[in-house]
């Protein structure tokens, strides 16, 4: 959060009135301002459902389009929670696996690839060397090299096929957890480049699998498909149970995606590769009714994230962004096959029941002070941004004083896409370039996908910064 403002602890266990006042100095936020570019939503349905507004702003060379469905749960009042991350120490780590997993019956495998991976490429290049025809070259040559190339990717996985075993080599779980942890490089509040602490004991995620599989053998289709096949239905239902067991009331299945099991050196990405073997859930967790939300946030890297950033969070842009709580869960054949808890959380204290939210109005009013200031640009280096979602969630925020708890907070988050396509500085499209053009910016928006331009806590207006956690 931004230095000069009210400190969280004072907002926090504040009463349930409206928020904290600004420090002494600072400038006051007013309630009403010239034409509001949103309206006040809060208590309104679900979905904003009239038609968004439209407002396009310039400043010399960024410019910013607000055209927004603004999702609010129909709540002036969230809760604060204080929460740590499960592992900070090993034996604490081991405690709450054995009571998390243990008594599962899961099993482990040695990940091998089998013969139906591979048998699965194979026809897939069989398929392009029938389909090869010399008519569809300039050249002789050219038609020869893909032929060619063709074949030799052929025999080796014909070589690879024939040493494949037919199935998973499955032991029965003896006690050993055979789980993955990943030391997690955490930005915490310092200065410069000792801003950084490497937390080894920290993992970043849990997981077991029962055959060697993880999540990285999966495509995934977004947004995810309604489950409304029976399969996918005796899938949900099988995670269900799962979470059940486990005592994780926070997440639910109520979204899935289709996973298909393909080796990692797949020759091709055509479906005819790929076979389905299951589904991924990957869930967020709900605490009082409001979700956490992971969302991408812009790489520090990227032209006009650096304006009115202190050293340290200048650093901690390049550094692993802070991992939101979630659960994904990989069902093969009716069974829970892989099960992944990435920046496993536990609530330790509950800081206050029912903060007052600020303001709608406000908040936007806080959103266009804010805005240029993070996404200033250099000359040369256009820069054109269009928000497209406006949602309240929760979110995991680092305290200042104690690296190793965090507040549970609600915020704003302002998510959208850059509009200015490839690094060449010269190019700036705008909206008029897209509508001649829509194909490319369909694959511009594929390829950025959404992310959040902006965070703001929804408590007091400060700015959160999603890749330091602060």
């Amino acid at each position: 959060m931004n230095k000069g403002e009210g400190t969280m602890e004072n907002i926090i266990l504040a009463t349930a009135a409206p928020a904290a006042p600004l420090e002494s100095g600072a400038e006051e936020t007013p309630v009403e301002f010239e034409e509001p570019l949103l309206r006040e939503t809060l208590g309104a349905p679900e979905r904003w459902s009239e038609e968004p507004v439209t407002q396009q702003v310039p400043l010399d060379m960024l410019t910013v389009i607000m055209d927004a469905e603004v999702i609010i749960p129909e709540v002036a009042h969230a809760p604060v929670y204080t929460a740590r991350m499960v592992g900070d120490d090993a034996d604490v780590r081991q405690t709450y696996l054995d009571a998390l997993f243990g008594g599962l019956p899961l099993y482990r495998g040695d990940g091998s690839w089998l013969k139906s991976d591979y048998l699965a490429i194979i026809n897939s290049i069989q398929q392009k060397l029938e389909a090869l025809d010399p008519a569809d070259y300039g050249t002789q040559e050219e038609y020869e090299y893909d032929r060619q190339e063709l074949q030799r990717t052929l025999d080796y996985n014909i070589e690879c096929y024939a040493e494949a075993p037919e199935d998973y080599d499955l032991q029965e779980w003896d006690g050993d957890l055979g789980r993955e942890f990943a030391g997690v490089m955490s930005p915490v509040p310092g200065d410069g480049a000792q801003a950084y602490q490497w937390l080894d004991m920290a993992p970043s995620y849990l997981q077991y699998s029962r055959t060697g599989h993880s999540d990285q053998n999966y495509s995934h289709s977004d947004p995810p498909i309604a489950p409304d096949t029976e399969q996918a239905r005796g899938a949900q239902a099988a995670v269900q149970a799962l979470l059940d067991e486990l005592g994780l009331d926070q997440f639910s299945p109520d979204a899935y995606i289709p996973g298909f099991r393909t080796p990692h050196h797949s020759f091709s990405n055509d479906d005819s590769a790929k076979y389905e073997s299951g589904f991924q859930f990957t869930m967020e967790p709900h605490y009082g009714g409001i979700p956490v939300h992971d969302w991408d946030t812009r790489s520090g890297s990227d032209t006009g994230m650096q304006g009115a950033l202190s050293d340290e969070e200048r650093e901690a842009m390049y550094s692993n962004p802070l991992t939101q709580e979630s659960l994904t869960a990989i069902v093969d054949d009716g069974q829970v096959s892989c099960l992944i808890y990435w920046s496993p959380m536990e609530i330790v204290r509950t800081e206050n029941e029912s903060v007052a939210l600020l303001p709608f109005a406000q908040v936007q009013q806080r959103f266009w002070e804010q805005i240029f200031r993070n996404y200033y640009v250099d000359e040369g280096y256009p820069l054109a941004l269009r928000i497209t979602d406006v949602e309240l969630s929760l979110m995991f925020v680092r305290k200042a004083d104690a690296p190793e708890e965090y507040y549970l907070l609600p915020v704003w988050d302002f998510r959208g896409y850059d509009l200015t396509p490839g690094d060449d500085p010269d190019v700036h499209q705008t909206d008029a370039y897209y509508e001649r053009h829509p194909d490319e910016l369909a694959r511009h928006i594929d390829w950025w996908s959404t992310q959040s331009m902006l965070t703001l806590n929804a408590i007091d207006g400060s700015v959160i910064n999603r890749n330091v956690g602060y």
